[in-house]
């Protein structure tokens, strides 16, 4: 599809860099960035796994995909900045995300961000989030839910944030076709971007 606005989907476990990543794309281009926790966060700040928030869960990404569903109708590009995980394993869930992109005449772009385990241990420990203790206390079982690289279906690019550099770059020419002598600029005041929450997410 040739189009000249996109739904670019930064996806990756909690840890994986995404977060890093998409701020660091966002401060180059006039994109809307939306962040799960962004939605999340004043609800359920602690915890990604008690039983309420489980429940709330899918309304939550709802929730989301509405708001990027009305930003793509108006003619915005979107990245969303959401781990993805659990649900990139379902067919169903990426003719969604297919249906929300050809809705508005966008095109679909996916960029799986990872790393080694180590480093994803490292990061998690590092930024010391309360709603990470629970991965923490059993790492192995985190795992097994939230594997590092599940296979993705679909056309994307895979993004190594523990060694890679210049990784905005790979991005936004895999966005954008290749070329970027012609990108606006964006310039701003330099402030942070959603105001709150962690890089390495």
């Amino acid at each position: 599809m040739t189009s000249d606005r996109y739904f670019v989907l930064v996806m990756g476990v909690p840890g994986s860099g995404k977060t890093t990543l998409a701020r660091r794309i966002i401060r180059r281009v006039h994109w809307v960035y939306l962040d799960n926790n962004f939605i999340m966060d004043p609800f359920y700040a602690e915890t990604r796994d008690s039983p309420e928030f489980v429940g709330l869960r899918p309304r939550f990404y709802e929730a989301l995909y509405n708001v990027a569903a009305h930003n793509l109708a108006l003619g915005n590009t979107v990245l969303l900045d959401a781990p993805h995980v659990r649900p990139m394993k379902d067919p169903r869930w990426w003719g969604q995300m297919q249906y929300l992109a050809d809705d508005a005449c966008a095109a679909l772009k996916v960029v799986r961000c990872y790393c080694s385990e180590a480093t994803l241990r490292r990061r998690i420990e590092d930024r010391a989030e309360k709603r990470d203790v629970a991965k923490l206390q059993d790492w192995e079982g985190f795992l097994r839910e939230e594997p590092i690289r599940s296979p993705i279906p679909v056309d994307h690019v895979e993004i190594n944030t523990e060694i890679e550099t210049a990784t905005d770059d790979k991005v936004l020419r895999y966005v954008m076709g290749g070329d970027l002598s012609n990108m606006p600029i964006k310039r701003g005041c330099g402030g942070s971007v959603g105001g709150i929450g962690n890089a390495h997410s």
